[in-house]
C-alpha cells in the first residue's frame, strides 16, 4: 500500500500533511494498580485510525509509524520489552497480535530485547466502547521469570485494566508500560498522575539506535511533502499538549 497509511491519500507517505497535523504526543499516567504508563500518541484522529489499521486490517506499516512515536518514550531504566498478548481467539480471527508487532518495532529502534513472558487466555470480552464498570479483566499467565526493568508494551491504554492484569500475572514485578496510544483524559476513578521512578531523570530518554531524534520520527513524510509541488510542508514533530 502506497500513499498515506491513515487516509489512503496519494499525496503523502507514510502519512499525508493533514494526517500528520492531527498527531499529538500521548499522556503519562498511573493505572489503578500502580503501573506507570507512557503513551506515544494521543488516541484521536490519525492515531486512532492507525491503531485500527493495525488491529483489524493487519497493516504493519501502521505499527512502524506508531513505534517511531513510542521509542523516544522508553524509560532509561528499561531492560526488555514485554508485549501484552491479544486474546488467543482474537489473534486467530484477525491473524495478528498488535502488541507483539509494536514491541518488535520498538525493539528494532531501541536495541532492547523482546521477551514474550505472557500467555493469554483463549478469550475475554472486548473492551472497546465499554464503560469501566462493564470491562472484564484480561487474563494472562507468566511463562518467564520477570526481571527489574521490563516494560509492558500494548497498543491502547484506556482504563489501565489490561496492563494491571498483565502486571499481576508477572507477580507485580513489572510496573512500567509503553503503549501506542491513550486518550488525553485518563482521569477515571483510581488513575494517578505519573510518579518518579528509579532511574528516570526527568526528560532524559534512552538513546535511540542510530542517533534518531524524536522530532524527526516522520522524516520520511516530511521529505515527501517537501519534494511535492504542494505548499511547503509544516514541521512534522508531534504537537505537544
Amino acid at each position: 500500500m502506497l500513499g498515506c497509511v491513515a487516509c489512503g491519500s496519494t499525496w503523502g507517505s507514510p502519512l499525508c500533511v493533514r494526517c500528520v497535523a492531527s498527531l499529538a504526543q500521548g499522556p503519562e499516567f498511573g493505572t489503578p494498580g500502580g503501573v506507570l504508563v507512557w503513551a506515544g500518541l494521543r488516541h484521536r484522529g490519525t492515531a486512532r485510525i492507525l491503531v485500527h489499521r493495525l488491529k483489524y486490517d493487519g497493516l504493519v506499516r501502521a505499527a512502524d509509524i506508531m513505534a517511531a512515536a513510542m521509542a523516544p518514550r522508553v524509560p532509561p531504566s528499561a531492560t526488555a520489552l514485554v508485549p501484552v498478548p491479544r486474546a488467543t481467539v482474537r489473534r486467530w480471527s484477525h491473524g495478528i497480535d498488535p502488541a507483539r508487532i509494536l514491541a518488535a518495532q520498538v525493539s528494532r529502534r531501541t536495541g532492547l530485547p523482546l521477551v514474550e513472558a505472557l500467555r493469554p487466555a483463549m478469550w475475554w470480552p472486548r473492551h472497546a466502547a465499554r464503560g469501566d464498570a462493564a470491562r472484564s479483566r484480561a487474563r494472562f499467565r507468566a511463562v518467564a521469570t520477570p526481571e527489574s526493568g521490563w516494560v509492558l508494551v500494548d497498543d491502547v491504554a484506556t482504563s489501565g485494566a489490561t496492563l494491571d492484569a498483565a502486571s499481576v500475572a508477572l507477580g507485580g514485578v513489572v510496573r512500567l508500560a509503553l503503549v501506542a496510544t491513550s486518550p488525553s483524559r485518563v482521569s477515571r476513578v483510581g488513575l494517578q498522575q505519573r510518579s518518579p521512578i528509579p532511574g528516570d531523570r526527568g526528560s532524559r530518554r534512552r538513546p535511540l539506535v542510530g542517533g534518531e531524534r524524536p522530532a524527526t520520527w516522520l522524516l520520511g513524510a516530511r521529505n515527501h511533502v517537501a519534494a511535492s509541488s504542494r505548499a511547503a510542508a509544516p514541521a512534522t514533530g508531534i504537537a505537544q499538549g
